[in-house]
């Protein structure tokens, strides 16, 4: 077999540098020679021969079903987590590296009809127990998202389809859908959809363009109610996101808000509303007061006080309490956070008074709080229909304003080496004020 090892390390050697994939080559090499020689029955002479150089990743038969069905010691709770039949990992090839951090990577990849696709994964390092919770992270949001997709008779939050993975319906149109998921024992792999961009890169591109302190007030408030529409799903089902931050959010393309990242996430559809001595799990400006002081997590009011955050950092393009993240201790952070009342917020010149009551009513005391339900509510949302999906999340044309930023995220994107073609380029400019290259059209 070392004819055929010695051919896959240097094929892998080869994709990596042509792909400009910025993956470790040794646990690449090692997760590669297992699913060959360990996953699979393969016989190169007859089944591969002299074309895989030309075609990797090559889709292979397996002999037995590719991917388990979550490790011993986690509970199944009824779930197939099993892959589509016949499908395999190798059959998505990397494009570009989006995240890379210690053992979990996410990567842009192209299907088996080269369809753009993302790839969350993490690989299984001996003595590595940041990677082994890595895994269980990706197994967590799996189980959270069957449950925000299950339909609303499954009183278990549970599937109600055979398979795991995109084939399950995605019930709601705001969050990201169940993962196409491949659970081997040196790596955990999960496919989604490829959306435009991340929120934050939305925000800090067009106040760069706009010269503005954030997007349009009519922009945030669509955003905000596709938000509020989605927590309240969640909410249903008893998941808590407990993570929601601006780089948590994806913009599709069609300009809808999409709420991803449920590693974190609890699912609990218990009567009781308030769980207590919760770890403490977040980013700090977007974890309630209460979770931080008392570790208690109240399920119906936690996911909305990031939404206020969130909310104003939309429109402002910065947080509530005007604090530069990057240069205070998080201590402080939290010490500002914390001392929250329904009266220390400030009104910014810019926001209308219904934003702000919005505001103000998710980002106080738990007391004061309102609901997801509750917030819908508000004369700032006077006139959607929440009870509209379909006109809530309209799949349109993206409009002038979106067209412009990806433009403008994927430029940024090219001088950072993270994307080798343009997709919306029409024309290379100079900006004279600046210095900065743009794009037009």
């Amino acid at each position: 077999m070392e004819g055929p090892r010695a051919t896959v390390l240097g094929l892998v050697a080869s994709v990596n540098r042509l792909a400009g994939v910025e993956v470790p080559l040794q646990a690449e090499v090692s997760s590669c020679l297992t699913r060959f020689f360990d996953t699979f029955s393969v016989h190169f002479e007859d089944d591969v021969g002299g074309g895989v150089a030309a075609a990797f990743p090559v889709e292979l038969s397996p002999s037995r079903p590719v991917g388990k069905v979550f490790s011993p010691e986690t509970p199944k709770r009824g779930i197939d987590m099993s892959p589509p039949s016949g499908t395999s990992p190798l059959q998505y090839r990397k494009v570009r590296t989006i995240q890379n951090n210690d053992s979990k990577f996410v990567f842009e990849v192209h299907g088996p009809e080269n369809e753009p696709l993302v790839m969350k994964e993490t690989t299984k390092t001996a003595g590595n127990t940041k990677a082994d919770a890595n895994r269980n992270e990706l197994r967590n949001e799996f189980m959270a998202l069957m449950a925000v997709h299950s339909s609303d008779d499954d009183a278990e939050g549970g599937a109600d389809s055979g398979a795991g993975g995109l084939s399950v319906p995605a019930r709601a149109p705001g969050i990201v859908p169940v993962p196409v998921m491949f659970d081997e024992d040196i790596r955990t792999t999960m496919i989604y959809p490829l959306y435009a961009m991340d929120m934050f890169e939305f925000v800090d591109a067009y106040a760069r363009k706009h010269m503005a302190m954030g997007c349009k007030e009519t922009q945030a408030r669509i955003w905000v109610a596709q938000m509020l529409h989605s927590v309240d799903r969640m909410q249903s089902k008893g998941v808590v996101h407990r993570d929601l931050k601006l780089e948590n959010l994806l913009v599709d393309w069609t300009g809808n808000c999409i709420i991803t990242d449920f590693e974190m996430a609890i699912h609990d559809r218990g009567a009781d509303d308030v769980l207590t001595g919760v770890e403490l799990l977040g980013t700090p400006l977007y974890i309630p007061p209460e979770t931080i002081r008392k570790r208690k997590l109240h399920k119906s009011l936690n996911d909305v006080w990031a939404v206020g955050v969130i909310a104003w950092e939309l429109v402002s393009n910065s947080n509530p309490w005007r604090v530069d993240t990057d240069s205070t201790a998080v201590k402080e952070l939290v010490r500002i956070t914390s001392a929250t009342t329904s009266t220390t917020l400030r009104k910014e010149a810019h926001m209308s008074d219904e934003f702000f009551q919005l505001v103000r009513s998710l980002v106080s005391p738990v007391e004061d709080r309102l609901t997801a339900r509750q917030a819908m509510a508000l004369p700032l949302f006077k006139g959607i229909d929440f009870d509209d999906a379909d006109s809530l999340f309209p799949q349109n044309e993206p409009h002038a304003d979106l067209v412009d930023v990806m433009s403008i995220v994927d430029v940024v994107r090219v001088q950072k080496g993270h994307l080798k073609k343009e997709p919306f380029k029409k024309e290379w400019v100079k900006d004279e004020r600046s210095g900065a290259r743009a794009v037009v059209g």
